[in-house]
């Protein structure tokens, strides 16, 4: 297989280095700041992930995919261009 570089490679390291790039992607995918999230001892409010991992207001316990319709935190939501 020849790469955009005109570099050949095996079909099996092309593989490998796709299989590589979705993880990467996937694992800077849950950070995007349009994605809403909600504790799991919330009722189910929706907070902004911070990039430390918790929660942009400091709300304590593991992160969920927020439901579409679930009310917004006010703190991490107070910010203009937040919502």
């Amino acid at each position: 297989m020849v790469t955009g570089m005109g570099e050949v490679i095996s079909i099996g390291r092309a593989r490998q280095a796709r299989v590589e790039r979705r993880l990467a992607l996937a694992e800077h995918a849950v950070m995007h700041p349009s994605l809403r999230w909600v504790t799991g001892n919330d009722d189910q409010v929706a907070h902004r992930r911070h990039s430390d991992g918790g929660t942009i207001c400091g709300a304590a316990g593991p992160l969920l995919l927020a439901p579409t319709g679930a009310n917004r935190c006010p703190h991490c939501y107070s910010l203009p261009g937040t919502g």
